[in-house]
């Protein structure tokens, strides 16, 4: 049995449904929401963590994940939109379809299984794709695209990193 705590950052519809479920499986104590946290307090989360996880099944080029890896941190995430263009599978992180509870599941263990300098080269990886200008994934034409929303994503972050968002109303 690997001992882990997840941790949900953020709010949603389903917070109430997912809080029963939790307590219903007496996982209390290995599962955390966080509700809504500001900026400083989501870095804060992502440094303590080994991987940041986020099974989505709609995403545009997730600023999260961009964080993350700027961060040095593996993700886990889906094969959706521009996901697969920003986290290499076995590269940065784990790719995964969108909805595969025993994929997920894989990826989590496999995650979990990994030395602490897999892990480290993995983030380091992440590192060097999230901060280059060019990406090593893809020769697409939207390649010219890509590589200048990551520069301004890049720049939103570096810029951004210690600003304090409001909470939503």
């Amino acid at each position: 049995c690997i001992r882990m705590e997840l941790v949900f950052a953020g709010d949603g519809p389903l917070r109430t449904e997912l809080e029963v479920s939790i307590k219903r499986h007496d996982l209390e104590d290995c599962i955390r929401i966080t509700g809504w946290i500001s900026s400083d307090k989501v870095r804060e989360e992502l440094m303590a963590c080994r991987a940041l996880v986020l099974p989505s099944f709609a995403e545009g080029l997730p600023v999260v994940i961009m964080e993350a890896m700027a961060l040095r941190m593996p993700v886990l995430s889906t094969f959706v939109a521009g996901i697969p263009e920003l986290v290499g599978a076995d590269e940065s992180g784990w790719l995964f379809p969108a909805g595969s509870i025993d994929d997920l599941t894989a990826a989590l263990e496999d995650c979990l299984s990994r030395s602490a300098d897999e892990i480290k080269q993995m983030g380091d990886r992440g590192f060097v794709r999230v901060t280059s200008d060019t990406p090593s994934t893809s020769k697409r034409q939207s390649s010219v695209r890509f590589s200048a929303s990551l520069r301004t994503i890049r720049r939103g972050i570096e810029t951004n990193w210690a600003a304090a968002e409001s909470p939503p109303p």
